[in-house]
């Protein structure tokens, strides 16, 4: 069998954890819904999560760690465990909150003046018009400078000149920023329960 096949055949065991999730989610978020529209994508959270424990425990930095009985099992069932954590609260808790609908916002906003040069030279007229009427300083520059912080260096960058894409982009990195620095709660139990280590040793003697 090979090893995406033996993978698939223990994607079921995502359904109990996810329900395991969402009871502990709802204690501390108990406004939100938590009724999702395509379960079956579960199986390919889990799916990936499994494959990028398997290539993350072949990395080199682990093979002395590997040598001590039991760390496989207990580094694979974490891993599942700490990344399925993050991507439910990221996908099912932070895409319900107000910061990220202004991002859908600012992101859609973003889209709109990228395709439409003649309404992006209007504002940024508009903008240069009324910045410089609520600033008594001669010679103002409206230049919006922009600072990414360190943690979000892979974030393409707007070449663009129109003071009003600079700002939307601030204002998108700066909620991108908050979210990437906001503690995450663990309401994913151990799941050692549903993933023996007979069933980890089947996965890993495969790869």
């Amino acid at each position: 069998m090979s090893i995406i096949l033996l993978v698939e055949s223990k994607l079921d065991k995502v359904y109990p954890m996810f329900s395991n999730w969402t009871t502990k989610a709802k204690i501390t978020f108990p406004t939100l819904n938590y009724q999702i529209n395509e379960i079956s994508l579960l199986k390919n959270d889990l799916k990936n999560t499994i494959l990028k424990a398997i290539s993350s425990l072949d990395k080199q930095d682990k093979i002395q760690n590997r040598k001590i009985q039991g760390y496989d099992y207990g580094y694979f069932c974490g891993f599942i465990q700490g990344n399925l954590n993050v991507l439910w609260y990221n996908e099912y808790i932070y895409k319900q909150t107000n910061n990220y609908k202004i991002l859908a916002a600012i992101t859609t906003l973003d889209s709109f003046l990228k395709n439409n040069d003649l309404l992006k030279i209007r504002l940024s007229n508009l903008y240069s018009e009324y910045y410089k009427s609520e600033v008594n300083i001669e010679d103002l520059d409206c230049n919006i400078g922009m600072e990414i912080p360190k943690n979000l260096e892979f974030i393409n960058m707007n070449n663009e000149e129109s003071q009003i894409l600079v700002a939307i982009e601030n204002i998108r990195i700066d909620i991108i920023n908050k979210m990437c620095n906001e503690e995450i709660p663990d309401f994913l139990d151990n799941i050692t329960d549903l993933f023996s280590k007979e069933d980890v040793d089947e996965i890993l003697a495969l790869k």
